[in-house]
């Protein structure tokens, strides 16, 4: 694994995490109301 492929790794994956933290908190907020 090059360093260049690792950062965009995790990029990716920290893009992907707030994404489905905001998807989760609305189904929550969704369900609940």
């Amino acid at each position: 694994m090059t360093v260049f492929v690792q950062s965009l790794l995790q990029q990716m994956q920290s893009r992907f995490q707030t994404m489905s933290d905001s998807i989760i908190t609305k189904n929550i907020l969704f369900s609940c109301s």
